[in-house]
């Protein structure tokens, strides 16, 4: 069976109006349970917006030490609350 455009839109229709009644729904019972609408994003990490130059070195070069002392950079890193591909990223744009 060959669907035509007007059928194919309004099939996208009905599946997006059925998508969006269950995220309205879905928001709704959070709202219910949590008391309020805002959600609250916990980040523990250090945020590259927020992280100076000299923070940021002082990090890479915390870690370099670590690393010398044969520590894993996954457990390095994760003492920082960085990933591992912002640590590079931080030790590539200082040249360190």
């Amino acid at each position: 069976m060959n669907e035509t455009t007007a059928e194919s839109v309004s099939r996208f229709l009905r599946w997006a109006e059925s998508r969006i009644a269950d995220e309205v729904e879905s928001n709704e019972k959070f709202e219910a349970k949590a008391g309020t609408r805002d959600i609250v994003i916990k980040y523990d990490g250090l945020a590259l917006c927020k992280t100076s130059t000299a923070d940021r070195a002082k990090v890479v070069k915390d870690i370099e030490e670590m690393k010398s002392c044969g520590e894993v950079i996954s457990k390095c890193v994760k003492q920082f609350n960085i990933s591992a591909s912002t640590y590079y990223s931080w030790k590539r744009s200082l040249a360190i």
